[in-house]
C-alpha cells in the first residue's frame, strides 16, 4: 500500500469522516492554531494527525493521533510524528506534548513514545470518571440540596449579551481562563449547562457536553472563591445532574478531576463512588525539539 502524506485540512473530503466534528471544525478555522496531517491512498483515510500549536510560548500539543485499526501499530504513528516534529522543527517550536488516555490499571506506555525517540515518562494530570447517573440522581445530596435566599440558577441558553460580555472580559481576572465557559462553545449544551446568580451577579458555572445519545461529559465548573467554601459548588453539580437526568434515554455522566483537585477528589469517593462504572487517566509525554 501506498501511503501519503498531507495536509487533512485541504483533502478534508477524504478526511472528514475519520474526524470528529470537532476537529474538522479547529483545522477549518481562519488563523486556526491547529493543523492535521492526514496519511492515506489518493482515495482512502488510513490516519491523522491533529496538533494545537500556542505561537507564544513556542509549545504544541496533540489532540488526536488516529489510525485505521487495521493498521494500528505497523509505523504509522511514527511517521505521522515525525512529519508534525519536522514541521514544529522549522517554526522553531521548542516542546512538543501528547496526552494520552488509559483505562486503570492499564500500563502506562505507548511504543511510538519511546525513551529512544525522546519522550519523557507519562506525567499524570487528570483522572476521568463514568458514572451512572440515575444512580447518582437519587442520592440525597442530590435530591435535598436548596438554593439559600438570595441565589438563583440559571440555563445557559438565557445568558444576557451583558453578561457574556462580562464573562469574555473576566479570564484571569475574576476566574482562570482555563475554566472559561466561552471555550469551546459550539460543543457546548446550553440547555443543559446551569449558571449560577448571587444578587443578579454571576458567581459560577456548570458547563455540560452532550457526547452521546445517552452521555454527557460534565465539562468546566468555576465558582467564585468567597462563595466555594460555603458549598456552592455542590449545588452547581446537583443542579448540573438534575438537569441532565430530565432528558429522555440519559444514562451516564462522564467528568474529569485534576490530580491536584484533593477537595474534588475527595469528594468523588465520598458520593461518587457507588455509582462509578469507569476510572481512567490522563497522562501527557513531552519531548524537547530544540
Amino acid at each position: 500500500m501506498n501511503i501519503i502524506l498531507e495536509n487533512a485540512a485541504r483533502s478534508l473530503d477524504k478526511y472528514r469522516a475519520m474526524m470528529s466534528p470537532n476537529h474538522v471544525h479547529l483545522i477549518t478555522q481562519e488563523n486556526s492554531d491547529y493543523f492535521a496531517f492526514g496519511a492515506g491512498t489518493n482515495a482512502t483515510a488510513v490516519g491523522y494527525i491533529l496538533v494545537r500549536t500556542i505561537p507564544k510560548e513556542s509549545m504544541s500539543n496533540v489532540i488526536a493521533l488516529e489510525i485505521d485499526q487495521k493498521l494500528a501499530g505497523i509505523g504509522l504513528e511514527e511517521v505521522l510524528l515525525d512529519a508534525v516534529e519536522k514541521k514544529l522543527r522549522e517554526k522553531n517550536y521548542h516542546t512538543l506534548t501528547f496526552d494520552c488516555i488509559f483505562q486503570e490499571n492499564e500500563p502506562v506506555s505507548k511504543a511510538f513514545l519511546s525513551p529512544q525517540e525522546g519522550w519523557g515518562k507519562g506525567e499524570l494530570l487528570s483522572h476521568i470518571y463514568t458514572g451512572n447517573l440515575q444512580g447518582i440522581s437519587r442520592a440525597p445530596w442530590v435530591t435535598k440540596q436548596r438554593l439559600p435566599k438570595g441565589f438563583e440558577f440559571f440555563s445557559w441558553d438565557e445568558l444576557t449579551t451583558g453578561e457574556r460580555e462580562y464573562i469574555a472580559t473576566g479570564g484571569d481576572q475574576w476566574y482562570p481562563s482555563k475554566l472559561s465557559p466561552l471555550q469551546e462553545a459550539h460543543l457546548m449544551n446550553a440547555q443543559l449547562s446551569v449558571g449560577l446568580r448571587y444578587q443578579g451577579s454571576i458567581v459560577g458555572w456548570k458547563i455540560v457536553q452532550r457526547t452521546a445519545r445517552n452521555m454527557v461529559l460534565f465539562k468546566t465548573q468555576f465558582i467564585r472563591d468567597e462563595y466555594r467554601s460555603l458549598g456552592r459548588g455542590v449545588l452547581l453539580i446537583a443542579e448540573g445532574i438534575r438537569k441532565t437526568i430530565r432528558v429522555e434515554g440519559m444514562e451516564y455522566g462522564m467528568f474529569v478531576v485534576e490530580k491536584e483537585n484533593n477537595d474534588m477528589l475527595q469528594f468523588t469517593n465520598r458520593h461518587f463512588a457507588p455509582y462509578i462504572i469507569r476510572r481512567k487517566s490522563l497522562f501527557s509525554f513531552r519531548k524537547v525539539l530544540a
